[in-house]
């Protein structure tokens, strides 16, 4: 039997397992990389520096060629999570384990919270079809209308291998709740 269980978005263990415990900020750091200096990640993107960021902390966008250090890089990150915390915790309305919560925030993260709370992911959580919600991640695969799940692309590989992250890591936790 699984010990696994779902926690409403609002209690303190899950906001303590998921930021305590650096679980959605470490996968976003492993997912996004580390960049020092501020590119444009995909062709037509804007800038991002650090783990992803296209802001500053003070609201600012980044600009290609800003300079991002490890430890700012992190403050930022985390700062951005906390926010959508609470603008993620307002659009679900279910309990979710804290795998599947890492990887909506993982989602918001790259896509923009906005664009995840309107996501048939949510909307299928929300009326409690957690696989269909984890089957969902794998729409998200186009790059300006390029398929990154298109074998051997070089256009946008890791876009696709980031969604292929987040179905896998939910189905597994859909599957270790209903054993």
């Amino acid at each position: 039997m699984s010990t696994t269980r779902r926690i409403a978005l609002g209690s303190a263990a899950i906001i303590g397992a998921l930021f305590a415990g650096g679980l959605v900020h470490d996968n976003i750091k492993l997912k996004e990389g580390y960049a020092p200096v501020a590119t444009v990640p995909v062709k037509g993107d804007p800038c991002t520096g650090g783990y992803g960021s296209t802001t500053h902390l003070d609201g600012s966008p980044v600009k290609c060629g800003d300079k991002f250090s490890p430890a700012y890089a992190s403050k930022r990150t985390t700062e951005y999570l906390l926010t959508q915390h609470s603008h993620l915790n307002a659009c679900i309305t279910v309990p979710l384990t804290p795998v599947e919560y890492a990887m909506l925030a993982d989602h918001a993260y790259q896509y923009g919270v906005g664009a995840t709370c309107k996501s048939s992911m949510v909307q299928l959580a929300n009326r409690g079809d957690y696989a269909g919600a984890c089957k969902a991640h794998l729409k998200y695969r186009f790059v300006r209308g390029f398929d990154c799940s298109t074998p051997g692309n070089k256009v946008c590989a890791g876009v696709w291998k980031r969604t292929k992250h987040r179905y896998e890591a939910c189905m597994q936790e859909v599957r270790s709740v209903e054993h």
